[in-house]
């Protein structure tokens, strides 16, 4: 099993149903991300600022925060103008209150996958900005001499790496993303021509495998994003999967 396995990361920019056009001047319009690399976004609205007559404020929200961050707003009614948010956030646009965009936004120069990410019960519910991320596998060159180059070679490595105290790798277990790399692994999908096929085969050994990882130790079940990352840093996990 190669966990350099491409998985795509499509994200939008949406607006809300209540938010008036967009125009040259007025009130100031807020714009929320979750990007960790905020740094760009400042710069980029910095210079939009300067360069329009509009002004763009700024909130960056924590990862795995901001999805229930945007639900709780929008039963206040206190969302932002904009979001820059993962594409699959879409199948929740009725209750994060997205408006559909018109489709004359969109250029004819767009690939029509693209373009599916941001398309759901036949309207499109953003733009698309960016397209990521690939995850990949990364070693401690430390703790690793030789790095695996199969998924089965953690079976081998992984009773000297535990009996160090080291977790031999980590990941945010719970996490979704990381399950679907083991499920197109065995040849599934979460969903094939528009419908949920969770029920087969492939999603039976995908939870098996996925189980008997953390059962043999390989990877802490309770970790989340910031604690696997962690644990790689300091030297206390000799592999990661992460984003590119």
């Amino acid at each position: 099993m190669n966990m350099t396995f491409p998985f795509h990361v499509l994200l939008l920019l949406a607006l809300f149903c209540f938010t008036s056009p967009l125009q040259a001047r007025g009130p100031a319009l807020e714009l929320w991300h979750s990007q960790q690399a905020g740094y760009v976004i400042d710069e980029v609205i910095a210079r939009f600022n300067r360069e329009q007559d509009q002004r763009v404020c700024v909130l960056q929200i924590e990862p795995s925060k901001i999805k229930g961050d945007i639900l709780l707003a929008a039963q206040s009614r206190g969302l932002p103008d904009l979001m820059l948010i993962p594409s699959d956030f879409l199948g929740l646009y009725r209750q994060m209150k997205l408006a559909p965009l018109p489709a004359d936004w969109f250029s004819n120069e767009l690939m029509a996958e693209t373009l599916s990410y941001v398309t759901l019960d036949r309207q499109r519910w953003g733009m698309p900005m960016m397209q990521g991320n690939h995850l990949m596998l990364f070693y401690n060159k430390e703790l690793v001499s030789t790095p695996v180059t199969e998924w089965q070679q953690f079976a081998q490595i992984a009773p000297d790496l535990t009996a160090r105290g080291i977790m031999p790798i980590s990941w945010p277990y719970e996490d979704m993303y990381y399950l679907a790399a083991f499920l197109r692994t065995f040849g599934g999908s979460p969903v094939t021509d528009g419908r949920i096929t969770l029920d087969t085969p492939a999603m039976v050994q995908a939870l098996e495998a996925y189980r008997t990882v953390a059962r043999q130790g390989w990877v802490d079940p309770d970790g989340d994003y910031d604690a696997a990352l962690s644990r790689f840093s300091t030297g206390r996990s000799a592999y990661l999967i992460n984003g590119d």
